[in-house]
């Protein structure tokens, strides 16, 4: 039996050894067991706690069922030399060369060389010779569509042969799920969040991401252009000639796009940014907070939405102008018949080519309409019928990045006061906030997400919640131009639970508000908003309406909203004004100081000292 023993022992030694032997000789005193735990080799396989997040089989050269960091190096390793004899493209070395290009600094490969010329689909890669820097694009907020509401990103590959100011024909590298068409909104919801949809890299050119998104959904982009060396550049372009088209799973909340972009900086940049944020929430603004305190970037440019470019061009036509394109576009062609008599050959074409840019604004988001496009097209008529001339364009003001913003995690604490309950102190805790009062870009619109409120009664030693936002959501929309004829209605929705009375037990009033109405700017500070709330309630009275006139003040870092209305309900008992007054002082991106005077239920102040984190 002892000659058994060490005849099994010898066998299961030798496949141990030959399972860790290598062809090739390790530079520099490294050990296998080094480079298979090195943070690089776990960033090229997407490892997360011991497993891939690649779904594609064929990403992998050890085998699906026995995967590890180890295995996946020693395959990598040995079938260096492999070649398929059908296709000399699908041998490891034309598939996988960022991994053989990072790994020549430890192995000692024969005739090591980044690219081999029998890899012809790779050798004719443009996106090699070409790419000049890379950009991390931060697309704006999108409310119509729940996968975009807390932005987006993507990477665009400038090339040195770019012609166009906006390099339309960059491309870009999009992270996305494989959505089916028609797919029922709560299905889509339902499955982003739980991980039901495939998702993957996309490679496609940069005027693609702009028609969707400046065009068809008016949303403004940040350019922030890295700076990266050639061996970092080179990494990152071998790196996604491998993983574009190989899947992984969607999750909306976390392994989104902007999860995703973020570990393909950590890969070149060799730093942590997805594990310094909550292992169940990520946002793509996070990726921007971490390159607005790093040293990496090279410029932030900013890219207004088509809808900007056209209000801002607009602005700058003289009044007599603006009534004869506001005229055209109501009445028709018809008014522009003596278009000469009243205005200069400059002045005629600088109108035409505005008319022209806002019915190719219009038809993107029609292209089935044939009468916008008769109407281009007799406007190009009578365009081509005057000269040549350079095209009047607005000096846009920059808009600051909502990197720029208060950072999106806030943690409040302070002293507050209700009639019920007296004096007590207040913990606040919001998952994800973009704050009407607060320091961003959005002007007065808001956006905060699991919104939590605890009060704690030193007296009595005892600690309650005071109140739980779900989701609050602002949206205010003023009209920029004359002919802003699209839905300009303002809205709120606000979705929780507050205290109304504390006791021998707490008391609580579940709640849906929404709102409606128009929005009117009074000047570049105040915006006053008339609006008809509706609320749903699990308190007596359980339906009421509120029309109230809300102003919010913007004064740089100093902010208001003062909404003042009057609750009605169909009992025609109880009802009351309601007042909500609240005051934020920003001392910069992380640090604030605010106030809130309320009168609903019952009268409430509070006086909160906040961090963005």
């Amino acid at each position: 039996m002892r000659i058994i023993y060490q005849l099994i022992f010898t066998i299961l030694f030798s496949t141990s050894l030959y399972a860790t032997q290598i062809k090739y000789n390790i530079k520099n005193n490294q050990t296998l067991k080094e480079i298979s735990n090195h943070k690089t080799w776990e960033r090229l396989l997407y490892v997360k706690n011991s497993k891939s997040e690649v779904t594609t089989k064929d990403f992998f050269l050890s085998s699906n069922l026995n995967f590890s960091k180890k295995n996946e190096l020693i395959a990598t390793i040995n079938n260096y030399e492999l070649i398929d004899k059908k296709d000399f493209n699908n041998s490891p070395r034309c598939k996988f060369p960022a991994r053989y290009f990072w790994l020549s600094q430890y192995i000692q490969f024969p005739n090591y060389k980044t690219i081999d010329k029998r890899c012809t689909k790779l050798s004719s890669w443009k996106v090699l010779n070409n790419t000049t820097s890379t950009s991390v694009m931060l697309v704006s907020g999108y409310l119509g569509n729940p996968a975009s509401t807390f932005g987006h990103s993507f990477l665009k590959l400038n090339s040195k042969n770019s012609t166009n100011e906006n390099n339309l024909f960059d491309l870009s590298i999009n992270y996305g799920a494989l959505v089916p068409q028609k797919e029922p909104i709560i299905a889509y919801i339902f499955k982003g969040i739980f991980g039901g949809y495939e998702a993957g890299f996309s490679d496609k050119y940069f005027y693609t991401q702009d028609l969707v998104y400046s065009n068809n959904e008016f949303r403004d982009i940040w350019d922030y252009k890295l700076n990266l060396s050639n061996k970092e550049q080179k990494l990152l372009l071998l790196h996604l000639w491998e993983i574009v088209g190989k899947k992984f799973r969607y999750f909306f909340l976390d392994k989104n796009c902007g999860y995703r972009v973020s570990q393909l900086l950590e890969l070149v940049l060799n730093k942590d940014i997805v594990n310094k944020v909550s292992d169940t929430w990520y946002i793509p603004v996070e990726t921007f907070n971490f390159l607005e305190e790093s040293n990496r970037l090279k410029d932030v440019t900013y890219v207004p939405s088509m809808q900007k470019k056209l209000y801002e061009q607009f602005k700058i036509f003289s009044k007599k102008e603006q009534i004869k394109i506001d005229e055209t576009l109501k009445k028709g062609l018809s008014s522009l018949d003596n278009l000469e008599k009243s205005f200069s050959q400059k002045n005629q074409i600088n109108i035409l080519d505005f008319l022209l840019t806002y019915y190719k604004y219009m038809i993107i988001n029609e292209p089935e309409n044939k009468s916008l496009k008769d109407i281009k097209n007799k406007l190009l008529i009578k365009r081509l019928s005057l000269p040549i001339q350079k095209e009047l364009k607005a000096n846009i003001k920059k808009r600051a990045s909502p990197a720029k913003n208060n950072k999106p995690i806030i943690f409040s604490t302070g002293i507050a006061y209700n009639s019920n309950i007296h004096f007590y102190n207040k913990f606040n805790f919001s998952v994800f906030g973009i704050e009407s009062i607060g320091y961003n870009n959005l002007k007065y619109d808001e956006l905060v997400v699991s919104d939590f409120s605890l009060g704690y009664k030193i007296n009595d030693n005892k600690l309650f919640l005071d109140s739980f936002d779900l989701i609050r959501i602002k949206k205010i929309k003023t009209s920029q131009v004359d002919f802003d004829e699209g839905n300009l209605l303002s809205w709120k929705i606000k979705i929780g639970t507050k205290i109304i009375d504390q006791k021998s037990s707490n008391k609580y009033n579940t709640f849906f508000n929404g709102s409606i109405g128009k929005s009117y700017k009074i000047n570049n500070n105040i915006t006053a908003s008339f609006m008809l709330d509706g609320n749903a309630q699990t308190e007596y009275p359980y339906v009421n309406t509120v029309p109230n006139i809300n102003f919010d003040f913007d004064f740089g870092k100093l902010k208001n909203s003062t909404l003042v209305g009057y609750k009605l309900n169909p009992y025609n008992s109880s009802n009351s004004e309601f007042v909500k007054i609240q005051t934020q002082y920003n001392f910069n991106k992380n640090f604030a100081i605010s106030n809130i005077i309320e009168k609903d239920f019952m009268e409430k102040y509070s006086i909160n000292f906040k961090w963005f984190f």
